[in-house]
């Protein structure tokens, strides 16, 4: 208010913290599907669409229940009035704070298809960044489990070596032992 802004509407804060990035709920979409949805909502209303007859598309191209599950109850809130950010909240946890509160922005300023764009494309990047992190730590995770296997062949074999020169130097017929104590005589 200090700035000049007035709240426009307020609510209680979800709590908690997360990444940015998806919260993501059993039956919400997963972040590939949440990447999906925005990236094809964003073609769709830069190609001109209404935002209801954009959802409707995307509810009609869906194969998966879960994500047509949510389209429609995404679809049906904003066909009653509500707006989309409003509509994405009511998801329960599917969609995190920062996505919501980019798609509010974009539609107060009246962008909203640039706005999903590069939700889109952050979103993009961070499933490249992922990506790229589980595969260094499966290579890491390969070459310990090389380092190890081969720390168990050498010395294994150390081993097989030391006990077969223990029992020939132990075993050699008709030679006597000598100890360390009658070479010490000597």
């Amino acid at each position: 208010q200090e700035a000049g802004n007035i709240p426009l509407q307020a609510r209680e804060s979800g709590g908690g913290f997360g990444l940015p990035g998806l919260k993501l709920g059993r039956r919400g979409m997963n972040v590939r599907e949440v990447g999906e949805f925005t990236q094809q909502l964003s073609t769709l209303l830069a190609a001109g669409l209404p935002l209801d007859r954009s959802l409707q598309v995307l509810l009609e191209l869906s194969e998966n229940d879960r994500v047509r599950r949510t389209v429609t109850q995404i679809r049906d809130r904003v066909r009653e009035g509500g707006s989309l950010s409003d509509a994405l909240e009511e998801q329960h946890g599917a969609f995190n704070r920062l996505f919501i509160n980019m798609v509010r922005a974009g539609e107060a300023a009246g962008n909203l298809e640039d706005v999903l764009t590069r939700l889109a494309e952050f979103m993009q990047g961070q499933t490249e960044l992922r990506n790229k992190l589980q595969s260094f730590q499966a290579g890491l995770q390969g070459r310990v489990e090389d380092k190890k296997n081969t720390l168990i062949t050498v010395g294994g074999g150390a081993i097989v070596v030391l006990l077969i020169l223990f029992f020939l130097l132990g075993k050699r017929s008709g030679k006597k032992k000598t100890t360390l104590v009658e070479i010490r005589r000597v």
